[in-house]
């Protein structure tokens, strides 16, 4: 099995989200370390398609429109355990370690 390794350090609040996602899927009886399933869980709040819910950054909860770039990201939380959400530009140059 390939393990991704993250090319930069990710800040405290991506930590932070992660850990709450692992300790979400323990609790509910998952196990994130081992066997031969991936678990892929949203990052933050999901939404219908098309809703603001649906295109709003999962860091700040800014609702980012139709004709800007809501930027999808996957991290892997837990050896069994990706992540997968959206980050409005902002949030993304906090995310990558990029100067604004």
């Amino acid at each position: 099995m390939t393990t991704n390794t993250p090319l930069i350090e990710l800040t405290a609040w991506m930590r932070g989200r992660l850990a709450e996602r692992v300790a979400r899927l323990i609790d509910a009886g998952h196990d994130p370390h081992t066997g031969p399933d991936l678990i892929i869980t949203p990052l933050g709040t999901t939404g219908e398609p098309g809703t603001r819910a649906d295109r709003s950054c999962d860091r700040c909860g800014r609702f980012v429109s139709q004709g800007c770039i809501l930027y999808m990201i996957t991290v892997q939380a837990a050896p069994r355990v990706l992540c997968v959400g959206g980050l409005c530009g902002a949030c993304r140059r906090l995310e990558d370690g990029w100067q604004a």
